[in-house]
């Protein structure tokens, strides 16, 4: 029988998650039944086990996590003519798992035609299986940002696979990035991608690292991403510029961000929440088409490269879950059936 990890109850992975026996489903009309392949382990995977992620609250107790993934069609449902068998795809999972806890992480997923795109052959299968977490957010970040050509941005966490694929975008269309990262082993790297400024901020405090963003860029930054909180919020409310946004997706030191209240008062900086769930789903159909697009031809042209790490079995989920847990580690951990 298919496999599938579940969640028992909300709680810490090593507790939570069961991986189990469960019945192969049919496509229904309009449906299209992808055999799973590849799956990363996201934060927000482990946040969704938790049971503290807004994005995933399924309406009960046993729901399998997982946001994102790629697959092969396997079969498909009266009424869907636009997916034949073989045909490598994508299923957009925002929806459905945030609303039934239906997720990736299990062998077999029956997915409205509509919620299913297409993988152009010029993307592997490691990469099409990041397209939305990480790299959606890169796009809708740098739209919000909506940075000129030349200018600085600064980014905390930029040696996370998304701040890394966020380097290269930006790289791409002429946009200059300060990238602040807690390891000097990261440094050269990360100008390898097309880093401008690389800055370690171990040891030093939060004017001081905005003194060195400011240093680098010749004045204050057009605007940030922060996915970080903590110190390194505060240090880009202070290099951000006159109006600036800084845009904070994560919580990777604290679920609490200090910024520069004088800075807010006197020189109207902003700091507000990005979430590629929410900004996806309240597109139009037309936009999340070019959103896509966009997204593909990048990772086709080998300009947005999604890293990827250690595979694990489905039945190795714990193995998995503490391998994406270490700092340093390379690339997004991958779970294979």
């Amino acid at each position: 029988m298919p496999r599938a990890v579940q969640i028992r109850e909300y709680g810490s992975p090593s507790k939570a998650l069961d991986v189990t026996d469960v019945a192969k489903p049919e496509p229904g009309q309009g449906e299209v039944l992808v055999k799973m392949k590849l799956r990363p382990v996201n934060p927000s995977d482990i946040y969704s086990i938790m049971g503290i992620y807004p994005g995933y609250k399924p309406r009960s107790l046993p729901a399998t996590p997982g946001l994102e993934g790629m697959g092969v069609v396997e079969s498909v449902g009266g009424g869907a003519t636009r997916f034949k068998p073989g045909q490598r795809v994508v299923p957009l999972l925002l929806a459905q798992a945030q609303n039934t806890g239906n997720g990736s992480w299990q062998e077999y997923l029956a997915v409205k035609e509509a919620d299913v795109v297409a993988i152009p052959d010029n993307v592997s299968d490691e990469n099409a299986a990041q397209l939305v977490i990480n790299p959606l957010t890169v796009i809708g970040l740098l739209n919000k940002l909506q940075t000129p050509k030349g200018q600085y941005i600064a980014q905390s966490a930029a040696g996370s696979t998304l701040g890394k694929m966020l380097i290269q975008v930006a790289h791409h269309h002429g946009i200059k990035t300060i990238n602040l990262v807690r390891r000097a082993a990261a440094v050269d790297e990360l100008k390898a991608l097309g880093a401008d400024v690389v800055i370690v901020t171990e040891n030093k405090e939060a004017k001081d690292i905005a003194e060195e963003i400011k240093k680098a860029a010749g004045g204050y930054v057009h605007g940030a991403v922060d996915a970080v909180s903590g110190k390194a919020a505060l240090a880009l409310s202070y290099a951000v510029r006159n109006r600036g946004t800084i845009y904070n997706y994560g919580t990777m030191e604290s679920p609490e961000a200090s910024v520069s209240a004088l800075d807010a008062l006197f020189r109207g900086i902003i700091f507000t929440g990005y979430w590629v769930t929410s900004d996806f789903l309240e597109a139009s159909k037309e936009r999340q088409t070019e959103w896509i697009k966009e997204t593909f031809d990048l990772m086709g042209q080998g300009i947005m490269v999604p890293q990827h790490g250690q595979r694990f079995k489905l039945d190795d989920v714990h193995a998995a879950v503490k391998k994406s847990n270490e700092v340093g580690r390379d690339g997004k951990v991958l779970l294979e059936s």
